[in-house]
């Protein structure tokens, strides 16, 4: 059903003092409400719920609730269209970054019998537990009256009751500063021993130590009668480190460097990793397009961000990754191509 409103300009038929002839003179306008109504059946969208055997869950509390410990999640659910209709899927989640990283949604298509099913897959990486992650989807055709058709379908991902790890069982620190340690993934996580801390946040999950010796530290939650439970050590093993700095920059005439008049990328990230250790760092330019970390020394990095094409990367060559090998502290500027077409 819907609703149209027009105007009209109307006139009144205004007598001479005579009374032999009239004057057509427009005395205001009029709006008049017309209701429009398609008549006919159209058959609803089915949600199927959630795919046990194609999911990385634990239990399913119903089909739209999901209870796992993962930190690598993956949910699989299926919606049904109407025969000879073209069923589209829609995500309309909003994702928080502090609880939830690498979030992807797709769907694939199968429309035997004439009639599209939709297979959904989210994937996505627990960086925080929380009580519950709320997703949401709209799945929907248009029937042959032109009428849109669809059903709002909420996913809800719950704490199962197994256990969950720490990212890391090896971490780097370099003698300078501090290193935060992360147990948020378990709630009511606690570190010991609290050797060399030197800070504490108010629910004691993280914790900045700056050690001066290799140490272990464990992060347990057994303790708390709710939610995953966690129980796992990381060790911090204290190493010689250089600094790396340089600035990212549009390498507009390709000639491998960061020439002074070239475009400086501004506040973007991308991810260290090392190639002949462990080590991973996300690192971020400034205002200026300079950006500067602190890895192991002696050793040789990978440098990646989706999206970017490095001039002059692995082996010299256009590449969607940077590579560097250290001798002590260096000064490395990153060229990127303005495209990511190789």
């Amino acid at each position: 059903m819907g609703h149209l409103a027009y105007v009209v300009r109307e006139f009144r038929a205004i007598p001479n003092a005579s009374r032999t002839s009239y004057t057509r003179v427009l005395v205001g306008y009029t709006m008049r409400d017309v209701v429009l109504r398609a008549e006919g059946t159209a058959d609803p969208v089915i949600f199927d719920g959630i795919i046990k055997d194609l999911s990385l869950v634990d239990t399913l509390h119903n089909k739209f609730t999901a209870a796992t410990c993962r930190q690598d999640n993956k949910i699989v659910f299926k919606a049904i269209g109407a025969p000879y209709r073209s069923l589209r899927v829609k995500d309309l989640s909003v994702i928080d970054p502090n609880f939830i990283g690498n979030y992807k949604m797709s769907y694939n298509l199968n429309s035997g019998n004439n009639v599209d099913t939709a297979y959904v897959t989210i994937t996505y990486r627990k960086k925080k537990e929380a009580s519950s992650f709320q997703f949401l989807f709209d799945a929907y055709y248009v029937n042959t009256n032109g009428i849109l058709v669809n059903n709002i379908i909420p996913i809800t991902v719950i704490p199962g009751v197994g256990f969950v790890q720490l990212t890391e069982d090896t971490v780097y620190y370099c003698s300078s500063g501090s290193i935060k340690l992360d147990a948020s993934i378990g709630v009511g996580a606690k570190w010991s021993p609290l050797t060399s801390v030197v800070s504490i946040s108010a629910d004691s999950a993280i914790i900045d130590v700056a050690p001066t010796v290799g140490r272990w530290y464990l992060a347990s939650n057994l303790s708390t009668a709710n939610g995953c439970k966690l129980h796992d050590s990381v060790y911090i093993k204290v190493m010689a480190c250089d600094t790396v700095y340089g600035v990212m920059c549009i390498d507009k005439n390709k000639n491998c460097l960061c020439d002074p008049w070239e475009y400086k990328i501004k506040n973007t990230s991308f991810d260290v990793k090392g190639v002949s250790n462990v080590y991973s760092a996300t690192v971020t330019t400034d205002s200026t397009g300079a950006y500067r970390f602190v890895p192991p020394s002696l050793n040789s990095y990978i440098i990646e961000r989706d999206g970017m094409l490095f001039n002059c990367g692995i082996n010299n060559k256009k590449s969607r990754a940077f590579s560097m090998t250290l001798f002590g502290n260096m000064k490395v500027d990153l060229p990127v191509l303005d495209s990511v077409v190789i």
